[in-house]
């Protein structure tokens, strides 16, 4: 079940590329709920309109937090299992300020505990994230687990063929959570070129910043899935300096294609870079913090980090590895714990 009105022929066509698997039902939402008040109502109704197709499942589950209420809406009126599973905890990324961000962090909070009060299983993508809800919400107990993002160790490994550019790779999207501004401004006084992959608000700042600066950064936009192993490739250095992140899948996949990976020492990042093992941190967000982080990757030449990296991800976020998790997990919902 989707917010999405076109979800069916995306569906078919990953079908066709044989990059899904068939045989799933796709509950596409109707093109007349496409506005942002029409999501919203078809969230609610949803379930009701997809009621003879959910009566027949074993266990209701939704991958995020926003929204959520769809998937409880359905385990309610049929009184299945719920699994609730998020990428991040949608209040700790509502951290702007004003009454608008103060609003939307306290409607998050009121999902959360919602949610998470319906849930038979829950699961979340971090060891952090894990932490704050177990003690946010004591009453799950041993009903949430952590699953990590997996990553596609098929797609994105390291080619060894490749010649790697002395440039900085960015995947993401370009917002202030991102701190992309200091990682301009570290990149070019280090004298290393960087190249953004992704859209956002902050796009037309970085653009006035860059053109400030007369530095050496290219904008890729969106690039493809399909694609983005090929482009990490490319990369000598990988860069996510972010104020914080849940469990960033864009730094996992650079990690598993072998890219030396540059990243600040908050949640989210420091449980899957280890400082001098598989990549380098720095120890704050601050523009000399990064940049002399930059600096240490530059003098590193000999490969380890990267070929760490990648060995790592194999280990502990191929797809095999998490799939077993989640199917335990699935198998406890249906069990009703």
């Amino acid at each position: 079940m989707t917010y999405g009105s076109n979800d069916a022929e995306v569906y078919n066509e990953l079908v066709a590329q044989g990059r899904i698997l068939e045989n799933i039902a796709v509950l596409s939402m109707p093109r007349v709920f496409e506005s942002k008040l029409g999501k919203w109502v078809w969230s609610v109704l949803a379930p009701f309109f997809f009621s003879a197709v959910i009566r027949l499942a074993d266990v209701v589950k939704t991958n995020q937090m926003d929204g959520a209420w769809s998937a409880a809406i359905a385990s309610w009126l049929h009184h299945k299992p719920l699994y609730v599973r998020t990428g991040y905890t949608w209040s700790l990324f509502e951290r702007g300020t004003g009454w608008k961000s103060a609003v939307r962090r306290g409607f998050a909070r009121l999902c959360e505990r919602l949610m998470y009060r319906a849930s038979t299983v829950a699961a979340v993508s971090s060891k952090a994230d894990l932490a704050i809800l177990q003690a946010r919400h004591a009453g799950l107990g041993d009903r949430i687990f952590l699953l990590p993002n997996y990553i596609d160790t098929n797609l994105f490994n390291p080619a060894s063929a490749v010649e790697r550019e002395e440039r900085v790779l960015f995947v993401g999207r370009l917002t202030a959570q991102k701190n992309l501004e200091v990682l301009i401004r570290a990149a070019h006084q280090v004298g290393l070129p960087l190249d953004l992959v992704g859209q956002g608000e902050e796009e037309a700042n970085l653009r006035r910043v860059v053109s400030g600066l007369q530095a050496d950064v290219r904008y890729l936009g969106r690039v493809s899935n399909s694609d983005l192993p090929d482009v990490m490739r490319k990369y000598r250095y990988f860069a996510l300096v972010s104020h914080y992140e849940g469990m960033p899948k864009a730094l996992l996949e650079a990690m598993a294609c072998g890219c030396l990976c540059v990243g600040t020492d908050v949640e989210g990042i420091r449980e899957v870079v280890t400082d001098g093992v598989t990549g380098i941190l720095a120890p704050s967000v601050g523009l000399d913090s990064v940049r002399d982080a930059l600096v240490r990757a530059v003098g590193v030449r000999d490969g380890l980090l990267g070929e760490a990296a990648s060995q790592y991800v194999v280990s502990c976020f191929s797809f095999q590895n998490i799939l077993e998790m989640e199917a335990q997990i699935l198998r406890r919902a249906k069990a009703g714990v």
